[in-house]
């Protein structure tokens, strides 16, 4: 087939095609197929950018989202073993604690018994005279009062120093405390 052949379809005289467009008609058809083309490559590229940027977005999310989830994790799982190490060494402290006031009780009994006498007379000052007080003490109920409320004062301020002194003692026997490691 030749040239012609081709470019004509077959046809050489050009007799099966349609008739081409020329004139006024050519002229509005022509801009206008070239306007809906542009429009629809607009289209186009609008999309593919909207595309483009929506997966960015979804990435960029989705980034952000792992790394606080990583962070949040994170943070729980030092929190979790911070409160196991608080909570073990909360009960070696107590037991240490405990013994020291079951030392302390064995070796001074009586002065217990005093503080508690003590503590017993603060309770009861606080507390308001019933009638019965005030007919059976009358005026010696004030003083005795007072009295009371100065012993009391004293023996409470003489065993909370030895029991700081012996808790002192006893937080200087049992070292510096370790923290866990990291």
């Amino acid at each position: 087939m030749s040239e012609v052949d081709k470019h004509y379809g077959g046809d050489p005289v050009g007799l099966d095609r349609k008739p081409e467009r020329r004139g006024d008609e050519e002229a509005a058809t022509g801009p206008l197929d070239r306007a809906q083309e542009a429009v629809r490559d607009a289209a186009h590229n609008v999309a593919d950018k909207a595309s483009r940027t929506a997966e960015h977005v979804r990435d960029a999310v989705s980034d952000r989202y792992e790394r606080a989830s990583e962070w949040a994790h994170d943070g729980y799982e030092s929190v979790a073993r911070n409160a196991t190490y608080a909570r073990r060494r909360s009960a070696v402290e107590f037991r240490r604690g405990r013994r020291g006031v079951e030392s302390f009780i064995d070796e001074n009994p009586i002065m217990v018994g005093v503080a508690g006498l003590a503590a017993g007379l603060l309770i009861g000052s606080l507390l308001p005279a019933t009638r019965r007080e005030n007919r059976a003490f009358g005026r010696y109920a004030d003083e005795f009062k007072r009295d009371g409320l100065r012993y009391a004062h004293d023996i409470a301020r003489d065993v909370a120093e030895q029991g700081r002194a012996l808790m002192g003692e006893n937080l200087k026997g049992a070292g510096g405390t370790r923290r866990p490691d990291r």
